[in-house]
């Protein structure tokens, strides 16, 4: 089985380790692919990497908090207090992460990733100390297997379906309902073509399983994904009495399983939320504010580079979209934003998120010549009124059909009251009464029928309103001092709509108003008199 990666950022490599038990003896090896090569590594590869990764030649940095920093020859970061080296420090600080996925995973399994990082992924090679020792007990490195490469044929939503149907490990009803051939076609788009992600994500659906823990294993944690469990997702127990709650769960812990975990957290929370709703028609329960500024990150670049964050095995096109319509500065500072990895409390972001609001304000502006506060459809947003406006589900009918993101009213004419009433193209009255409800007061706007118009009491300050069966409505008022009703307002609604986003975007070909070397050459400009500043 494939039990966890080690990914080199910097170089975009990533060993795949697994273990594989063989007459009762485990049997270790590392699959190295990068963007161009996939190889089973010897024995001295091995030995190799993990002298490069965990060297013995430390020499003293300096103090940090309570830690001991010290330096290895790989220019490694280590931490360590009292002797004892802080293994989730090291993976934290330095460009080489055992989970591709730590910002999440850590927090959510520190106790039993450490376990399984320290333990079985470097094979028991790693004691108190971090010298490199031979590799002990029933564990031995295997011999290069022969079936590699069939794990790199790309995969199509059918053999994902399959996957998931065989899997001994997952009941049938949770399978019928997981294997979702809309969304594994999206998958196999943006992950096929990357080696890493076709490898790692045949290996991910390989006899994919649910396991189900205890409140007290992890408190107030519903569900989660953790690469150290590659091909697991984790449901709280209790969540099972709860059917529709618990597909929820299972639904957003599956998708982060096939996403391309990455640093840019903030990314793949917001979209497991709004993937499972295209989807898997399950509500939205988290991540508001989040989703609400990925929406409109998306409103301004596509949604073809947050297709790529998730599911291609790197993040450059999403990088790139990022970077071309803000300055070095602002589009690092809104990457690094991006990247934060306490999602626990998404929504409790204030600060982060009014400087991601200011970001996004800066990249529509660069890009539209425009103020993103005048734009309709960001204002929905922001509002939380876009539920039914689709960013992912290309197959849904809802996906190419315009949204309605103001009505405005457009004057007409007055008519008589007595034409209103006597009229056979009105539908039906709406008006405000008080209705006592437990001794107090609420407002209710009432529908009646046009024959009891004359029942309406004569309203004091609030209007009525008749509607016309051609859509249009009239507004009706009285005159207190006259003691009659003024002539009905006639009006016809005024729908603005906003392009679906395959017209907002065709082809993903959206040019930019402002010429991209133009902008380029303005943001070295701003840059060269910030440098100044500092002189």
């Amino acid at each position: 089985m494939l039990i966890g990666t080690i990914k080199e950022e910097t170089r975009n490599d990533n060993y795949y380790i697994h273990l594989d038990k063989k007459d009762n003896i485990n049997e270790v090896y590392i699959v190295h692919i990068n963007n161009d090569n996939i190889e089973v590594l010897d024995k001295d590869k091995i030995k190799d990497l993990f002298k490069t990764l965990l060297s013995s030649k430390l020499s003293f940095l300096e103090k940090e908090n309570d830690y001991d920093v010290y330096l290895d020859e790989a220019n490694n970061k280590r931490y360590f207090k009292d002797g004892i080296e802080n293994f989730f420090m090291f993976l934290e600080n330095n460009g080489v992460s055992a989970v591709n996925y730590i910002g999440i995973t850590s927090k959510k399994s520190k106790g039993k990733w450490y376990k399984i990082a320290v333990n079985e992924l470097v094979f028991s090679i790693l004691a108190t100390s971090i010298i490199l020792t031979p590799f002990v007990g029933d564990t031995r490195l295997a011999e290069s297997p022969k079936y590699i490469a069939s794990s790199v044929v790309e995969l199509s939503s059918d053999e994902m379906t399959n996957l998931i149907k065989r899997s001994p490990n997952i009941e049938e009803e949770e399978a019928l309902y997981l294997a979702n051939s809309d969304y594994f076609d999206l998958v196999a788009k943006y992950s096929n073509n990357n080696l890493n992600r076709k490898y790692s994500l045949r290996k991910k659906l390989h006899k994919i399983s649910i396991k189900h823990y205890d409140s007290e294993e992890f408190p107030g944690t519903l569900g989660y994904y953790d690469v150290a469990d590659i091909n697991s997702v984790h449901v709280l127990k209790t969540q099972r009495e709860n059917k529709m709650r618990y597909r929820d769960i299972l639904t957003h812990e599956f998708i982060h399983l096939t996403q391309n975990q990455n640093k840019y957290c903030y990314i793949i929370e917001a979209c497991a939320e709004i993937l499972e709703s295209e989807f898997y028609n399950q509500p939205v329960n988290d991540y508001y504010e989040v989703i609400k500024r990925v929406k409109v990150l998306m409103e301004i670049v596509s949604p073809d580079p947050i297709l790529e964050c998730n599911f291609a095995g790197d993040t450059k096109k999403f990088e790139e979209a990022i970077r071309k319509h803000l300055s070095k500065e602002d589009a690092d500072k809104l990457l690094n934003l991006l990247s934060t990895q306490d999602m626990q409390d998404a929504d409790k972001l204030p600060d982060i998120n009014k400087e991601i609001d200011e970001l996004l304000a800066k990249m529509y502006k660069n890009k539209t010549g425009k103020d993103m506060k005048d734009d309709l459809m960001i204002k929905q947003i922001y509002h939380s009124n876009t539920d039914t406006r689709l960013y992912f589900n290309s197959t849904s009918e809802l996906y190419t059909k315009d949204y309605l993101v103001s009505i405005d009213s457009e004057f007409i004419e007055e008519l008589d009251m007595d034409d209103v009433i006597n009229s056979k193209n009105v539908d039906y009255y709406t008006y405000t009464m008080k209705l006592p409800v437990d001794k107090k007061s609420k407002v209710k706007s009432i529908p009646v029928i046009k024959k009891e118009f004359s029942l309406i009491e004569k309203p004091e300050d609030k209007p009525i309103y008749v509607y016309f069966s051609d859509g249009t409505k009239g507004l009706i008022s009285f005159d207190k001092e006259k003691n009659e009703w003024n002539k009905v307002k006639h009006y016809k609604a005024i729908k603005v709509y906003e392009p679906s986003i395959s017209k907002k975007f065709p082809n993903q070909k959206n040019k930019s108003l402002v010429d991209d070397t133009e902008l380029n050459g303005m943001f070295e400009k701003e840059e060269i008199r910030e440098s100044q500043k500092t002189m």
